[in-house]
Formats: C-alpha cells, sequence, structure tokens
C-alpha cells in the first residue's frame, strides 16, 4: 500500500513499510509490535494455571487435612533435594545443605 505525502507543493507516493518514525521504518514497528504481542500471550497461557500471591500477606494454607495460618508465605522450588529437609536450610533466598547439620549425622 502506498501513502501520500505533501512536500510544498510537491507529493511523493511511497509505500507504507518504508514510513519512517525516528529513524526507524514502520514495517519494524510493527514486527516489534507482533512479537510482544505474542511474548504477553505466552506469558498469560504460561500463568493461567500457576498461584500467584503477595508478599508480607497472611495466608491460610492447607497441609495435609489441617488448616494453619501463616503470617508470610514464602515457597521454594523443591528441584535435587535428595536428604530429608532437616538438613538444609535458606541462604540468600534459596534452599542449600546445611554442613553442620549433615556433619553431625
Amino acid at each position: 500500500m502506498k501513502v501520500a505525502i505533501k512536500n510544498k507543493t510537491e507529493w511523493k507516493y511511497i509505500e507504507a513499510a518504508d514510513l519512517e518514525i525516528d529513524g526507524v521504518k514502520f514495517s519494524q514497528v510493527y514486527e516489534d509490535l507482533l512479537d510482544t504481542k505474542a511474548a504477553y500471550n505466552e506469558l498469560i497461557k504460561q500463568l493461567q494455571n500457576m498461584f500467584i500471591v503477595a508478599k508480607d500477606m497472611p495466608y491460610i494454607i492447607q497441609v495435609g487435612d489441617k488448616l494453619e495460618r501463616v503470617d508470610k508465605l514464602v515457597a521454594f522450588e523443591a528441584d535435587g533435594l535428595d536428604k530429608p529437609l532437616q538438613f538444609y536450610k535458606v541462604e540468600d533466598g534459596k534452599i542449600v545443605l546445611d554442613n553442620k547439620k549433615v556433619g553431625a549425622v
């Protein structure tokens, strides 16, 4: 599709994809918009089956058959934990093996 641009008394016809906005072609702006839209849709699809919780809020959680109230909910990913939980500690927001507890056993 061609677009007409008037410069004083002269008309110039150029392709719409070749229009520039601050040195960036309109076609590139459109491609960036499509990429952003695809990334947004992928994020929404991934978040559909997840819980989103606010920090520092009290929650009621079910542990086994009991309901428990917690003042602050902190969850960690449980990848690669091959020892009982009492041998681990939280350090810099990650679960790490506590060498003092493992060495004492």
